[in-house]
């Protein structure tokens, strides 16, 4: 893929230049390494989640071209806390390498929220060409005066309505609906619509339904089939509002101590992985929504007149979220 090579050109030639001052500083030599470096890799999500199981295949390359000096040891399902814990053991050197979503690195780099805007991306295209281009390497390093540096982009899909009431065909009849979201510029776009925002874990989704407590949420055809809240919230429209990325971060304090090799090794490796988990949730997307299919979901897709109207009612919320963000906004609307 073009977005990939460009990456890669980028890539290569960065690190490779960072080889060469470093080596031109001195002629002194290291002593060889007798034991393995052990890496610490933090995921919250189950071990069968295409970004777990990327992760364990980019810790199986690093293993393989550091001849064993660097082993990635994967702690996934949430075991050395959620998300936002992971974070701050990111910051502190208690964990080494993580995938996490963006909101908990928001804190930290809050012009990453302009991600999380409804419509920001024509389409898939447009989504890779952003993260793999200047942008998105401007990006991933925004936090390292935090702590964490950014080491690739994960896809975690696109994002559309469901309910339990009915098909959705236009802005109209996201009236009145309860539906779960985050906070932040996906509640407010929810209310223009007209429908009633309800803040709750995602775990709790799947009883509320089912009990009337809520009529539907919002998240990608994984996470709908996955949870089993197709069961219940039959209507799908697929209106694609917001593809959100998860990224693949390393702490600071473990990424000084490596050497200028294994810097650009982790980075390859990383971007690899990268590949594959791409490819892995483009077979669970497409794995998921025929299994709805067949279950009987009914899936409705926006008109170009009704497309207008739900882009429409974000504006109000780019206008709120984005002001300080306008430069950022343009580049990436600006990206082929």
């Amino acid at each position: 893929m073009r977005w990939m090579k460009t990456w890669r050109a980028w890539l290569a030639g960065s690190l490779l230049l960072t080889v060469g001052l470093l080596a031109g500083c001195g002629s002194m030599q290291t002593a060889p390494r007798t034991e393995s470096t052990v890496l610490r890799y933090a995921d919250n999500q189950v071990t069968e989640y295409p970004g777990v199981v990327a992760g364990r295949y980019f810790a199986g390359l690093v293993k393989e071209r550091t001849h064993g000096r660097i082993v990635i040891e994967m702690y996934d399902g949430g075991q050395l806390g959620d998300e936002r814990n992971v974070v701050d053991l990111l910051r502190f050197g208690s964990v080494d390498i993580a995938r996490v979503g963006l909101g908990p690195l928001m804190r930290l780099a809050p012009q990453l929220q302009v991600l999380h805007m409804p419509f920001l991306f024509r389409d898939y295209d447009h989504f890779q060409h952003t993260l793999y281009g200047d942008v998105g390497q401007e990006l991933l390093n925004s936090m390292t005066n935090d702590g964490i540096r950014g080491l690739t982009w994960y896809d975690s899909g696109a994002r559309s309505f469901f309910n339990a009431r009915h098909p959705v065909r236009s802005r109209a009849d996201m009236a009145g609906l309860r539906l779960r979201v985050q906070t932040g510029p996906m509640k407010d776009f929810v209310r223009a619509l007209g429908a009633v925002p309800v803040v709750m874990n995602y775990g709790e989704i799947y009883a509320a339904v089912r009990d009337g407590r809520l009529d539907g949420a919002e998240n990608s055809w994984p996470s709908y089939v996955g949870t089993s809240v197709f069961e219940n919230a039959v209507y799908f429209v697929q209106d694609e509002h917001s593809r959100l990325p998860d990224m693949q971060v390393i702490s600071e304090h473990t990424w000084e101590k490596l050497s200028p090799e294994d810097q650009q090794i982790l980075l390859e490796c990383a971007q690899e992985a990268a590949e594959y988990e791409h490819e892995l949730w483009s077979g669970r997307d497409a794995e998921a929504r025929q299994q709805a299919l067949e279950d009987g979901v009914q899936v409705t897709e926006l008109s170009p007149e009704a497309m207008a109207e739900f882009q429409k009612a974000a504006e109000p919320v780019y206008a709120k979220y984005c002001a300080p963000y306008q430069d950022l906004l343009a580049r990436i609307r600006a990206v082929p």
